[in-house]
């Protein structure tokens, strides 16, 4: 996707079918447009993240969370702290995507019904 300056056709008909579903949902057209670069960014970016981490979640984590909190972590305590929230076997990334993408639709519904 970096690559691409112009989108391809798959790309063109997948922003058509989301703007349509937003738009058959009743969300007005000054929402359609920030809705789609919104969840778009947020897509785009947690895949990024997602494609990056270290690990795959759960007790792949639990090892990485040693290793920062015994090495640089231990001058950064918020941080340590989050890193401690993460790296338990029972963290899934995914369930974060799916939070955040709730919050998004929640908050474009709710600005939609005002």
């Amino acid at each position: 996707m970096d690559s691409r300056r112009i989108p391809g056709e798959i790309t063109l008909r997948h922003h058509i079918a989301v703007i349509g579903y937003m738009r058959r949902g009743g969300l007005p057209g000054s929402l359609v447009s920030k809705a789609v670069a919104v969840i778009d960014s947020f897509i785009y970016g947690f895949t990024l993240q997602e494609a990056n981490l270290p690990g795959g979640g759960g007790g792949e984590m639990v090892g990485l969370g040693k290793e920062l909190s015994e090495g640089v972590m231990k001058r950064y305590p918020y941080l340590l702290e989050l890193t401690g929230y993460v790296a338990t076997p029972e963290y899934n990334f995914s369930n974060a995507f799916v939070y955040g993408l709730e919050l998004i639709l929640d908050g474009f519904e709710r600005e939609s019904s005002s």
